[in-house]
C-alpha cells in the first residue's frame, strides 16, 4: 500500500510504502510534515489506477502528471505528456545530433551550440 503526501499546490513531496494498511495514517502525516518542513500535507492512498505517481508529480484531474515545464505548453491527454506550442525541430528535420532548448519568451526552439 502506497501513500503519497501532497502539498497545497497538489505536488507530491513524499511517498511511503506500507506492507499493510496503517491503523492511523495521521501519525505518518505528522512525521512527513516534520521531515519535509511542509505543512499542511494531504495523505493520498495510491492504488493501481494511479501508476504515474512520483515525487514532484502534480495531482490534477484525477491523475498524476509531471509539472508543466512552461506556461505555454499544453497537456496531451492521449499521450500523457506536455507538448510545446511548436513542433520540436528534431521531429521536423530528423537532426538527432543537434540540441535545442525551449525559449518561452519567443515561443520557439533555439539551437544550442556547444
Amino acid at each position: 500500500m502506497n501513500y503519497a503526501f501532497i502539498d497545497t499546490n497538489n505536488i507530491v513531496v513524499s511517498l511511503i510504502y506500507f506492507e499493510e494498511e496503517p491503523n492511523n495514517i495521521n501519525i505518518f502525516l505528522e512525521a512527513q510534515e516534520v521531515v519535509t518542513g511542509i505543512s499542511p500535507l494531504t495523505p493520498f492512498k495510491v492504488t493501481d489506477e494511479y501508476e504515474n505517481c512520483g515525487i514532484g508529480k502534480v495531482f490534477t484531474n484525477n491523475e498524476f502528471r509531471p509539472q508543466q515545464p512552461y506556461p505555454s505548453w499544453l497537456w496531451d491527454n492521449t499521450k500523457k505528456i506536455w507538448v510545446a506550442p511548436t513542433v520540436h525541430p528534431e521531429l521536423l528535420y530528423g537532426a538527432h545530433d543537434v540540441n535545442y532548448e525551449w525559449d518561452e519568451a519567443n515561443q520557439r526552439w533555439n539551437r544550442i551550440t556547444v
